[in-house]
């Protein structure tokens, strides 16, 4: 009898192991699989996506001039500036346009520079400005707003 109760105490031990590890094993199973299939797609989803290219504007037509140099409005004198523009316009019948007033438009942009201090043409805010500038004044003189931008290959003052 005592036998018998050993044996049978064995039996629930082993039955009790194999229980003990079964659950073990289904449990990491269970874990394994969860983290496989949806920690792997919160990853994919959680990730930066990559940041969108941003768009290059494209040109218009450019009209290129000749450099220009100008005597800056300078007490002291002797303090110039040249600068060589390009004008962005709308299309190529814009370009035409504005080719045939190169003359008038590169009188008009001596005046506007003689009449400028050194310190209107120094850091980039004032450049822009100058931009800003001379887009307005090649459009007034134009009569319509052929011109969409004004670009600098050279900027020198000195």
């Amino acid at each position: 009898m005592a036998e018998e109760k050993k044996a049978a105490e064995e039996k629930k031990k082993g039955f009790l192991i194999i229980a003990l590890v079964m659950v073990n094993f289904l449990t990491v199973a269970g874990i394994g699989a969860y983290v496989f299939f949806f920690q792997k797609k919160a990853a994919v989803a959680s990730a930066p996506a990559a940041p969108p290219k941003p768009k290059v504007r494209a040109l218009g037509a450019l009209v290129e001039m000749n450099p220009i140099i100008a005597n800056l409005d300078d007490p002291a004198g002797g303090r110039y500036i040249k600068i060589t523009p390009f004008l962005e316009v709308n299309d190529e019948k814009a370009k035409v346009d504005v080719e045939k007033h190169v003359v008038p438009i590169r009188s008009a942009l001596l005046v506007y520079f003689s009449g400028l201090k050194v310190n209107d043409t120094l850091g980039a805010d004032r450049k822009t400005k100058v931009r800003d500038e001379l887009k307005s004044r090649i459009n007034e003189m134009l009569g319509a707003p052929l011109v969409k931008q004004v670009h600098f290959s050279e900027f020198v003052v000195q």
